[in-house]
């Protein structure tokens, strides 16, 4: 049976990236059977967000995708709703 992939938008802590702290904008999570979620960080611009959103949720919904992949696929996708009209409200 499918569910609903869970999210929690909160701060998230910075990781390491070529020697120094950097934000981490999202996180997938997948743990046994169904559950599985993405965390996000509000403190994104709205196009960012968007972005964010759908790219973690691919890597819930497409574990065995290649990263490049899904940076691909997430750009494409948030592209056509942003140009869509999508906005998300608060």
């Amino acid at each position: 049976m499918w569910r609903p992939i869970a999210y929690r938008i909160h701060e998230l802590p910075p990781t390491m990236c070529k020697g120094k702290l950097c934000p981490t904008l999202g996180y997938a999570w997948r743990g046994r059977g169904d559950r599985r979620g993405v965390e996000l960080s509000p403190r994104q611009f709205p196009r960012e967000f968007l972005d964010t959103t759908i790219h973690e949720a691919l890597h819930v919904l497409f574990p065995l995708l290649r990263h490049s992949r899904v940076i691909f696929c997430a750009w494409a996708i948030s592209s056509l709703l942003w140009r869509l009209g999508y906005r998300r409200k608060k």
